[in-house]
């Protein structure tokens, strides 16, 4: 059966394409702070270090790891200004299209302000299907998995249970093929990444969990039928832009109602090979911008203090991870943006919640947070879009 382009997400990608545009620069006037951690704190940290165990004056409890690249020099941490990537869509093409019979091709203008300002969606006699967007956006996806849903938010606790390998091939050889290709499309990709291995039963429960009925009470479903069996089994990795061996960060954020991109790279891998496959926003380095002192964990520490000592808090805070990463701002040039250093915080918050298999009784749940701050003034960086 020939299936019918989804014309609503094509109009979605392409007005989400022409509005990427960026936020005011944040103020980086470089700042002295007070150091507020507890004088009874066993602290194990400096510039470079790999681990810190304090607790903080605000009663936040750290034992984190620190991630910071090997030969950082935190007094002299360079910026960067960089734009958006032009994917090279004929090396996409051959890769993914190749002598594959095309059923429907749409090709017309795109309004975003970067790459080559082209929009095509073809459609294959397979059912498969590639978008490329304005030259920084691209997505293929298999016929197998056009109507599977595979990026489920995975619980902490849950995640042991996706490490395993597959018959068919193991997570790393997957891994290592898969940066091969990005890397002939030209992207730098860091060293770590998010992957897990998804078996079918679970992927079908989910994507049955998802179906919702209609006002009428029956399930609106144009999905073909899936047939749910373990050649359905698949990786599904997520990978992270870099520079000089730091992450670039991958949440989009909102400033002033202005949209700050940020990269994306998702792939999903079966015995077949890619199945799918999302890209957007990369990054790629013009020049090189001034060198500036950046805030180490400690003075980031003191900073997360006074934020918790300002609020009321409820439940247990704890630091499990301090993360140096570099984070896009706007600068006055069209598709030219600054990447200035930053810090992740990643925290976990204990709380008592109502228990959801019985609503008289609590539990404790452990939720995850992250804070990030702007790595040469100490600032929050509000993350996320609708802020």
């Amino acid at each position: 059966m020939k299936k019918k382009p989804n014309n609503l997400l094509l109009l979605i990608i392409v007005l989400a394409l022409s509005g990427l545009m960026a936020c005011q620069n944040p103020d980086s006037s470089n700042d002295s702070i007070n150091h507020n951690i507890s004088k009874e704190a066993a602290v194990h940290s400096s510039s470079n270090t790999e681990k810190i165990k304090t607790k903080l004056s605000s009663g936040v409890s750290v034992n984190a790891d620190i991630k910071i690249p090997e030969g950082a020099v935190l007094e002299s941490m360079p910026t960067y200004f960089a734009s958006l990537q032009e994917l090279p869509f004929e090396k996409i093409e051959n890769l993914f299209i190749k002598n594959t019979n095309i059923i429907n091709k749409i090709e017309q203008p795109s309004e975003d302000h970067s790459g080559n300002g082209v929009y095509k969606y073809y459609q294959m006699e397979d059912g498969s299907t590639l978008a490329y967007g304005g030259g920084v956006f691209l997505h293929y996806s298999s016929a197998r998995y056009s109507n599977i849903q595979v990026d489920f938010e995975i619980e902490n606790n849950e995640q042991d249970r996706f490490r395993k390998d597959f018959d068919f091939e193991t997570r790393k050889s997957a891994d290592d093929k898969i940066r091969k290709i990005l890397c002939d499309l030209g992207m730098k990709i860091f060293k770590e990444d998010k992957s897990y291995a998804l078996d079918y039963k679970w992927l079908q429960e989910k994507n049955q969990m998802e179906e919702q009925p209609d006002i009428a009470g029956k399930i609106e479903n144009n999905k073909e039928e899936i047939l749910w069996n373990d050649e359905l089994n698949c990786y599904l990795f997520q990978y992270f832009g870099c520079i000089d061996d730091m992450p670039i960060t991958d949440q989009m954020r909102e400033e002033k109602g202005i949209l700050i991109p940020a990269p994306k790279i998702y792939v999903v891998y079966s015995k077949n090979g890619i199945e799918q496959i999302e890209v957007s926003n990369c990054f790629q380095i013009e020049s090189e911008g001034d060198k500036t002192h950046v805030y180490d964990a400690d003075a980031i520490l003191s900073v997360l203090d006074e934020k918790y000592n300002s609020i009321i808090m409820e439940g247990n805070y704890s630091v499990e991870k301090l993360q140096l990463e570099y984070v896009p701002i706007e600068t006055d040039n069209v598709n030219e943006y600054k990447l200035i250093p930053a810090w992740r915080v990643f925290i976990t918050h204990e709380l008592t919640m109502q228990s959801k298999e019985n609503s008289s009784e609590s539990e404790m749940v452990d939720v995850p947070t992250q804070v990030l701050f702007n790595a040469i003034d100490g600032k929050e960086i509000q993350t996320g879009v609708g802020m």
